[in-house]
Order: structure tokens, then sequence, then C-alpha cells
């Protein structure tokens, strides 16, 4: 147990200091802060757009995403980096899931999302007309389902993008569906009768939609983590097979 701490703690660090969202300050600032806040704004401003009648909940909504989404792209440029280098594939042909890589990896992303969202939802305060303290604290509950989300997520692509020439394949693939999938900025009591069970069991429609309802943070946590693992499940299974495949002979390399 003490060696899967230490290890798991080793890779962290490693993380860290080896993520391009980490290379130096203003790298930090663009991936962190700049990027996400703008992803909100373009959904406010598109929501204005459409005369939505709750800018706010559009902007608490992509803060959701936004905080999923930056751990999600976190992890999966670190399984990036380490898949040039050569890393990914010594972890992998050690164990079929190694629990320390993925959990270390987590960690730094973990933090770069909670970022995200604490300097996001502070601004959303500010400019809120009414600073609606009880819905802060609402989204605020809210911030372990996005992380949780995102970490789930970002095994699903990085090990998605193993077995692929292009890493960032599935990440570039869902970064643009997710915010449509969720309901950010158009809810998805809206969207047709017909694809409300496909949308329901994606990831973070759950979060999003408990913006306006009632449901406990611990009930849209559980059920994030439920879905989020089934697809974390896909992308362990990639992985696997790409080991596989290497180890074979079909698949020559995995940079």
């Amino acid at each position: 147990m003490i060696s899967l701490l230490i290890r798991t703690l080793s890779t962290a660090n490693v993380s860290r200091q080896s993520s391009m969202l980490f290379a130096d300050v203003k790298t930090v600032l663009v991936s962190v802060i700049v990027t996400p806040v703008l992803d909100i704004i373009f959904s406010v401003l598109l929501g204005a757009s459409l005369a939505s009648p709750n800018l706010i909940r559009i902007a608490y909504a992509g803060t959701i995403i936004s905080i999923a989404m930056t751990t999600c792209t976190a992890m999966c440029t670190t399984v990036s980096f380490d898949k040039d280098q050569g890393i990914i594939q010594d972890v992998l042909s050690r164990r079929v899931f190694d629990g320390a890589y993925w959990i270390g990896i987590s960690i730094p992303a973990a933090f770069a999302g909670l970022s995200t969202g604490i300097v996001s939802i502070l601004g959303i305060l500010l400019v809120d007309p009414i600073h609606d303290i009880q819905t802060f604290h609402r989204i605020t509950a809210l911030f372990p389902s996005g992380i949780a989300a995102g970490i789930l997520l970002g095994v699903f692509v990085a090990g998605l993008g193993l077995p692929l020439k292009d890493s960032y394949a599935a990440l570039n693939t869902i970064t643009p569906l997710i915010p449509i999938t969720a309901g950010v900025v158009v809810p998805l009591r809206f969207y047709p009768d017909w694809i409300h069970p496909l949308l329901n069991v994606l990831p973070l429609s759950t979060s999003v939609e408990a913006i306006q309802n009632t449901n406990s943070w611990y009930i849209v946590l559980l059920r994030e983590v439920c879905i989020g693992v089934a697809f974390a499940g896909v992308g362990i299974l990639a992985s696997r097979y790409a080991t596989i495949s290497l180890r074979k002979g079909t698949l020559r390399e995995m940079n």
C-alpha cells in the first residue's frame, strides 16, 4: 500500500513537471484560465444570440464543462507525452491497468480543472446582477462531479489515442460535442424526446441538469462516476488492444 502511494505521488510529480500545460506561467494562464473562460464567454454570447432567458445558467453550465475538459485535456496531454517518450509502453507492458499511473497523472490534472472552476465561478458571481450566493454554493458543490467526469473522460480519450497516430483525435472529437450533449446553451428538456435516453447516459449531462434541479451533489457525483467508469473502461480496453498489437507486431509503434 505504501509503495503504491509512493509510486502514485512520484507519478503525479513527474506528470506536473513534464506536462505541456504546466510548462511555464504563461502556458498555465492560457491553458487553465484564458481558454476555458473564453469558451464560457462564447457559450454565453451564443445563448444571448438565441435570446436565452437565463445567461447566468449558461455561464455556470459552461464552468462545469470547462472544469471537466481542462482535467481531461491535461490527462490526455500527459499520456501523449509519455507515449512519445516510450514511457506509456513500458507502463502498459507491466500491468493491464496501472492504478498508480492513472491516479498519479490525474492529480495535477484535477488541480488544473479546479483552478479553472474557481476562477470562472468567482468571475460569474461578480458579474451576476443579483450575486446569488445560494446558486454559487450549489454550483461549487458540483465541482467534484466535473473533476471526476474529467478524469474518467481523460482515461477514455487517452486510451483511445494510444493505438492511433494522432493521440489527440478522440479529445478533439469530444471537445466540441460535450457542451451540446450536456445541454450547456440549450437545456436538454428542449431536445427531441427520442434523444433523451441517449443524452442522459452521456458524461456531464447530469451535472449540467443539476444546476437547476434539486438533486444532491453526491447523487450527481455517483451518477457521473458510474457513467464515466463505462467510458474509462473503453479507454482501458483500447490501451490493452494497443499493447497486444504492439507485442504481436501488428502495431509497429505508438508514436
